[in-house]
Order: C-alpha cells, then sequence, then structure tokens
C-alpha cells in the first residue's frame, strides 16, 4: 500500500506530520508520500535523525491550506497547496489512501471533487468510534454535513453500517437514529421522515435499525452506529468528549482530597487506569470519510509532544505517550511490537525486551516529569545521576503494553530530583527502580 499524507496539514504541522509518517513507514514498512515544502519536512526528518528513513518520498508542494481558507474554494485558490497537491497525486493512482489533518471542509471537498463518492452517494459523511459501555459506537455524520436531507441520513446509515462489519468485526450492527426522543412520533420532520426511511429498511431486513436514541443513551451502548446529521454529531462528539475530561479532572480531585483517598486510588489503579484510556483520545488517529470511493482519512490536528521535551530520537525513543501528569507523579505508556529493533539480537528465537532499555524508558517518563517543574522546560535536559534499588520480576514481550508510573521521592531542591518508578503490564510489576535526577540548562 502506497499512503499519501498531506505533510503541512494540521496544527502542529510539518513537525508532528512529518515524524509520524517517518516513524510510521519504519514500522509498519508502507510507502508513504510526503507532500509539502520539500526544505520544511527535509528539516523535522534531519532534526529527529530520520532523514535515511526507507519507503518515504517526498513531494513538493509549496503552499499551504489553514484553518481559516473558504472549504468550498481554497483548493483552487491554492493549486499548489499541499492537500490539493496530495488530492492530485489520490486522484492520479499515486497513492491508495490519503491522510490529512488540515481544514476539514477542504478535506471533505478534496474528497468529493478528486476521489470521488461512491455511485448513488449523495454525501460523504465523517465517521469517527466513540467508547460506550460495552464497545464502541460509530457516530455518522460527525462534522461534515450541518444540512442533510433523510434520503442523506439513510445512507449514512447503510454506509457505517457497512463499514463496522466488515472493518470493526460488527455483525448485524444496531443502527440508532439520535433524536429528542425514542419515541416514533419525536423530533422535527427531518427526523420523522429519517425514522420512516429506516425503519421501513428495517422491516425489510436491509438494516439492524433499533429506532430512535437519545443523546444520553449513546453513551451506554443502545446502539453501534449513531446516524444524525452532521450539526447534531459534532454537538454530541464535542459534548461527549468534554464530559470525559470534567469527570475525569473531578474524580481527580476527590482521590486526592485526603490521605485515606490516595490509598484508595492505589487500591483501584488498574481500574482507573482503565477508564482513562478508554476516553484516550491518541488511541484512534483519526475517522473516515465514508462514500468516497478512494481512501481518505482525516487525522488528529494535535499530539503528545513528548519529544519536543527529549532529547531522545528514535530507535532510542522508549516512551509513546503521557497520559497522566499532576505536580508529583507520571504515567507513561510504552507499546512494545514486535518490529523492536532491539529484538533483532534480544533474542531472536525468544524476543525480550532487555532491561536496561525497561529502566532507560522509566528514566525518559520520569525526566518529563522533572522537566515540567521548570518553565521553559524546551530549554532544559534531565540528566540521570544515579540508579538504585533495581528488581526484575517479570519479562516484557512483543505484544505487551508497558505502563510506567513515576513519583518524585522528595521535593525538586537545587535541581535535583529523586524518584521512585515502577513498570507495570496488566496490574503485574515488571521492574522497579529508584532514581536521582539533574535538571540541566541546554547550551
Amino acid at each position: 500500500m502506497k499512503i499519501i499524507v498531506d505533510a503541512m496539514g494540521g496544527d502542529n504541522a510539518p513537525d508532528v506530520t512529518v515524524r509520524g509518517a517517518a516513524l510510521a513507514a519504519k514500522e509498519y514498512g508502507e510507502d508513504i508520500l510526503l507532500v509539502g515544502q520539500p526544505e520544511a519536512i527535509t528539516a523535522v526528518l534531519r532534526a529527529h535523525g530520520l532523514e535515511n528513513t526507507e519507503h518515504l518520498t517526498i513531494m513538493p508542494a509549496s503552499d499551504i491550506v489553514d484553518m481559516h481558507d473558504d472549504p468550498a474554494t481554497v483548493l483552487r485558490r491554492k493549486p499548489d497547496s499541499s492537500m490539493a497537491v496530495a488530492f492530485k497525486l489520490l486522484k492520479a493512482g499515486e497513492g491508495d489512501a490519503l491522510v490529512s489533518a488540515g481544514n476539514t471542509g477542504a478535506l471533505l471537498t478534496g474528497a468529493t471533487l478528486y476521489g470521488g463518492r461512491i455511485k448513488g452517494i449523495r454525501r460523504a459523511a465523517l465517521a469517527p468510534v466513540l467508547p460506550c459501555e460495552g464497545g464502541e459506537v460509530m457516530l455518522c455524520d460527525a462534522g461534515a454535513n450541518t444540512e442533510c436531507t433523510a434520503e442523506m441520513l439513510l445512507q449514512f446509515a447503510f454506509l457505517a453500517s457497512l463499514y463496522a462489519e466488515k472493518n470493526n468485526g460488527l455483525k448485524s450492527p444496531r443502527v440508532g437514529l439520535v433524536n429528542n426522543g425514542t419515541e416514533d412520533t419525536k423530533g422535527d420532520p427531518l427526523r420523522k421522515e429519517a425514522y420512516a426511511l429506516l425503519k421501513a429498511a428495517g422491516d425489510a431486513g436491509r438494516l439492524n435499525f433499533v429506532g430512535n436514541v437519545e443523546g444520553s443513551q449513546v453513551p451506554l451502548g443502545a446502539c453501534d452506529v449513531a446516524v444524525c446529521d452532521g450539526f447534531m454529531g459534532n454537538v454530541l462528539l464535542k459534548t461527549v468528549e468534554g464530559t470525559a475530561k470534567f469527570m475525569a479532572h473531578e474524580i481527580k480531585k476527590v482521590f486526592t482530597a485526603s490521605a485515606g483517598t490516595k490509598i484508595g486510588y492505589l487500591l483501584c489503579k488498574k481500574g482507573m487506569d482503565d477508564f482513562r484510556e478508554m476516553f484516550n483520545q491518541d488511541k484512534v488517529g483519526g475517522a473516515p470519510f465514508l462514500g468516497i470511493a478512494k481512501p481518505v482519512i482525516k487525522a488528529h490536528d494535535n499530539s503528545n509532544e513528548i519529544a519536543e521535551l527529549l532529547p531522545h530520537r528514535y530507535p532510542f525513543l522508549l516512551v509513546d505517550k503521557i497520559i497522566e501528569m499532576g505536580t508529583r507523579h507520571i504515567v507513561g505508556v510504552k507499546n512494545v511490537s514486535g518490529n523492536e529493533p532491539f529484538f533483532q539480537g534480544h533474542f531472536p528465537a525468544e524476543p525480550v525486551m532487555p532491561g536496561v532499555l525497561l529502566v532507560e524508558a522509566m528514566a525518559q517518563t520520569g525526566g518529563l516529569l522533572v522537566l515540567s517543574t521548570v518553565d521553559e522546560p524546551e530549554r532544559y535536559s534531565t540528566y540521570f545521576m544515579k540508579i538504585d534499588n533495581v528488581k526484575f520480576r517479570q519479562k516484557v514481550v512483543p505484544g505487551d503494553t508497558v505502563i510506567f508510573h513515576l513519583s518524585l521521592m522528595t521535593e525538586v531542591r537545587r535541581g535535583c530530583a529523586y524518584m521512585k518508578g515502577y513498570a507495570f503490564v496488566g496490574e503485574r510489576i515488571v521492574t522497579e527502580a529508584e532514581f536521582m535526577a539533574q535538571i540541566i540548562k541546554n547550551k
């Protein structure tokens, strides 16, 4: 497969997009076309030690589509923008799919004009997945079409149901129409007409239509596919995201209220970690436009910027993301894949992550915590001076997800920090150690 990436699209482009594409090329071995300003792309690759990455090709484009450009006209007004050139490459068959974190409206316009709609489909729809009780729910549409007809909502239902079945492995996905009540008489004329069409399709065995669902029922697993217009879908999406952040914040306040509640947190830590991970937006990198003949993916336009603070680069950057950071503790994650370079020699017949790299990963996670205690952390580095009481309790193998939890043992004084670290796979501690580190200003 050859994937076209809009290297200049998104709030953190080109650094995040280029670095992510290069790391993906390393891990998966797929060909990637990076479309954008060659000098900027090359500078990012060089800065992160990725300039010799295989399977990467740079395709020049001089202009950029920004978030304030008019979606309907920008691709015509900026024909040499990275997004416009990327779509031209897709249309010409130079790639199999296109990924961009740029302007959503412009991306939809380009997908329609250059990717082309599937025959019979009136509008493409943006279809992200959200966590819900018992699994996930696909929201369709989540912002591509603010004004819809009943026929379009019916088509969204067919598209999302088929996608959920073929891609997500759901047999006969339950389709619900997002409405202000569950009764078949509820809703405005659009929802009433859409209900009639969906029910007829359900009665004919073409859909597993379960009726109207209220917004409050969607996170509770009332359906596998939630059908709505783009305006309602986007509001629902943002409401769920905001509610999750609010709950996480309030729960944290409860558990940090006293020594007793902190002990309670430790007793249910695994459950709280699972809860937090359920709502982690970084688990899914983007959402597809359904109804387009060629795959077009809208990626998130933000990212965890671990590499902005740590000097480490591939293959020695051993922390994938930070899922929690307080004033005295930090929690990081490393997903251990079978493609890790150290497995080539340790050991080919029975791959095991070296203990020294587990310690290094913990140290990198702790380094981020220490850097958070200073102003302008990008101007400092953390250097470890001592590591004590290291214990290895279990092997870490391909497929494991390692959770690193580090806490300050004392206050940071004169740039020195003392930390206790644990590495978990599931509920079991695999490694623990104590660290002494010093913060030093970069030259």
